[in-house]
């Protein structure tokens, strides 16, 4: 089927697609994310082309990133809130995890392997208040889509450690990456994710169950669809119409620059 068959086809479901939790969650995106760039806020998003396997080292990247990821730790071990706590150090994560990346020039081959496969890119987007700090992270693949399987977009996962600025990011992937007719896979916070290392599953504690819960309100509040499966995950999604309504009523001006390996 060629792709304007397609695209077609996906106007035309469109049309007759029901809107997201009565309209709630584009209005609850879209004043968040405007009221962030008032405020002097910006978004950079770097991609990685995974299918050159490499890309030029960058170590003055590689040192900002080294301080962001330090600033944002300090402000995770002076939070008392557990939640308050995770939502820096997991932030602080995806700036150590970028400026390593930057500084060796390759991305890690359980990243690459099924990448190549799948001619599949990687993108890290974070949002910076008007100072330059980074204050929310998010990370996910592009497949590209073929002649037998549609675009899609898998997020990897999302952190912020100020209230309201994981949306922003949310936002700018959406209309700066995904576009229109392109479904978003994702889950929520869970136990079969919940390691102490690497091969040692954390016992579920209430500290874990708050945070859980928080995911899933948020979850619901930018219009996912969450799904309970036999594993204990809980999938999060938005459909081709999802992403298309998103877009249309969540369009505003924007401060995202875009940085391409």
């Amino acid at each position: 089927m060629n792709w304007s068959t397609r695209y077609a086809i996906a106007q035309y479901n469109y049309q007759f697609s029901p809107m997201l939790d009565d309209g709630k969650a584009y209005e609850n995106m879209k004043s968040r994310t405007k009221k962030f760039y008032d405020d002097g806020g910006s978004v950079d998003i770097h991609h990685f082309d995974l299918s050159k396997g490499k890309f030029p080292k960058n170590y003055k990247m590689a040192d900002h990133f080294l301080q962001q990821s330090v600033r944002l730790s300090k402000i995770a071990k002076g939070a008392t809130d557990p939640v308050k706590f995770r939502a820096a150090q997991e932030t602080s994560h995806y700036a150590e995890n970028i400026s390593r990346f930057y500084r060796t020039g390759r991305l890690p081959m359980s990243y690459t392997r099924n990448a190549r496969q799948n001619n599949m890119s990687t993108v890290f987007a974070f949002s910076r208040d008007s100072n330059g700090n980074i204050t929310a992270a998010t990370a996910g693949q592009v497949y590209p889509g073929d002649e037998n399987r549609n675009r899609e977009y898998i997020t990897n996962g999302t952190a912020s450690s100020v209230p309201g600025h994981a949306t922003v990011v949310q936002h700018a992937i959406l209309h700066h990456v995904v576009g229109e007719h392109t479904p978003v896979f994702s889950q929520v916070f869970n136990p079969t994710v919940n390691y102490k290392d690497m091969n040692t599953l954390k016992p579920w504690d209430e500290e874990d169950q708050k945070q859980q819960d928080n995911a899933i309100k948020y979850h619901k509040g930018i219009g996912r669809r969450l799904e309970n499966e036999p594993s204990g995950n809980i999938t999060s999604s938005w459909l081709q119409n999802d992403v298309t309504r998103l877009i249309r009523n969540t369009r505003i001006k924007t401060n995202v620059k875009h940085i391409r390996n």
